[in-house]
């Protein structure tokens, strides 16, 4: 048990938790910083995880700080262990090491898991995920003597995934559930685009590839669909999305729904507990995406040591890069039922493309493929509510 002096302690080794950390620290230079994280590793930029798969960087250089860092903070890291249970009444913390830990305020920035769909055959080995650094040395070790792989998901995750197998010269598929790339951020012209592009660079798009079964004894060979169809493949990779962490706050009895439910300063409904990161929802929502989660963490540690700051998170923009194209989307694609847009498009030669959708004459939507030198323009001008003048100006 600690002494008597105030005890932060942050339950998470993600980037919220080193923000959360950070941010304690600046507004209590006293006060005892305890992170735990149940990785061997300190807090990394997982976005390097898909970005480097191809080349095999050292984990090491994915890190956001080395020890060095958090001795000069004085943040104690607690690595390879993790909380399992939490008494908010005895503000006490039990680590799966049997250590119990007393706190003054808490954070939860206990992460996600990679979700996999609960199909037949889905815990056989040869399948894969990709959200931590175990998952990255796993995928590393059988691309070498892969020769065919399966991607399952087509959103941005997956995409960069199939194209670093790809880049290591594996023949990719991927099986995208829907009849088109990223709906909910592209217009039709703009998937079109980007399965045209990933054609061209060798990855092979299967729309309407609803899966139902990974077949294979003992090991996972392939995945059977729905249709009936048997794909077979020396590597399966799931990327169908995070659940939240959530099993420690529920069993302490906190508001759980999808994610830990927290209010606008980011507190949940334990007294002196706040949650931030992909494990949080607030007003219903998580993006699950590092920028939202380095910011939950910074306000959630700053109110922790005594601030009172108001959660504020636009909704994030789409970003990706492979298939030798960069693609940036934000707001609107013009497909909101019962809305009417005005929208500009524009084509070139290279197969670069623009969509600027407007309604009642503000930008509310944009959408960039190949050439995205004007991405930070136009995610300012849809936050901004820019009149097509303003951003017409911007662009010129």
């Amino acid at each position: 048990m600690q002494s008597s002096q105030t005890t932060f302690l942050v339950l998470g080794g993600g980037v919220a938790a080193m923000n959360a950390a950070q941010s304690i620290r600046g507004a209590d230079p006293d006060g005892r910083v305890v992170m735990v994280t149940n990785e061997s590793f300190l807090p990394y930029y997982r976005p390097m995880l898909t970005k480097q798969l191809a080349k095999g960087a050292e984990p090491a250089k994915f890190l956001v700080h080395d020890e060095s860092w958090y001795a000069d903070k004085k943040i104690e890291v607690v690595l390879g262990s993790e909380a399992v249970s939490l008494d908010t009444s005895a503000k006490s913390v039990t680590l799966s090491d049997k250590s119990q830990w007393s706190y003054s305020k808490c954070v939860l920035a206990v992460g996600a898991e990679c979700f996999l769909p609960p199909l037949p055959g889905i815990s056989k080995p040869g399948v894969y995920a990709l959200r931590k650094i175990d998952d990255f040395q796993r995928l590393r070790a059988v691309m070498e003597g892969a020769k065919t792989a399966i991607v399952v998901g087509g959103g941005a995750l997956g995409l960069e995934a199939a194209d670093a197998l790809c880049a290591a010269g594996i023949s990719v598929t991927v099986f995208e559930n829907g009849g088109r790339l990223m709906p909910r951020q592209l217009d039709g012209d703009a998937s079109e685009l980007l399965s045209q592009k990933l054609e061209s660079s060798g990855i092979h798009v299967r729309y309407e590839a609803a899966s139902e079964e990974v077949v294979g004894d003992p090991k996972a060979e392939g995945i059977k669909l729905k249709s009936g169809e048997t794909l077979l493949a020396d590597l399966i990779l799931f990327s169908t999305g995070a659940a939240a962490n959530v099993n420690l706050a529920k069993s302490a009895g906190l508001a759980v729904e999808r994610g830990i439910v927290v209010n606008e300063y980011l507190e949940t409904d334990a007294a002196d507990v706040y949650a931030c990161g992909d494990c949080a929802q607030y007003h219903g929502v998580s993006y699950k995406l590092m920028s939202e989660a380095a910011a939950m963490g910074k306000l959630a540690g700053s109110n922790a040591a005594g601030g009172k700051g108001v959660y504020e998170f636009p909704a994030p923009p789409l970003y990706f890069s492979g298939a030798g194209t960069s693609l940036f989307a934000v707001g609107a694609n013009g497909t909101a039922q019962g809305k009417t847009y005005e929208v500009d498009k524009t084509g070139a030669a290279d197969g670069s493309y623009r969509a600027l959708y407007y309604e009642d004459g503000a930008l509310a939507g944009a959408i960039l493929l190949g050439d995205t030198k004007a991405s930070g323009k136009l995610e300012k001008a849809v936050q901004g509510h820019w009149s097509r003048a303003e951003v017409e100006a911007a662009l010129r």
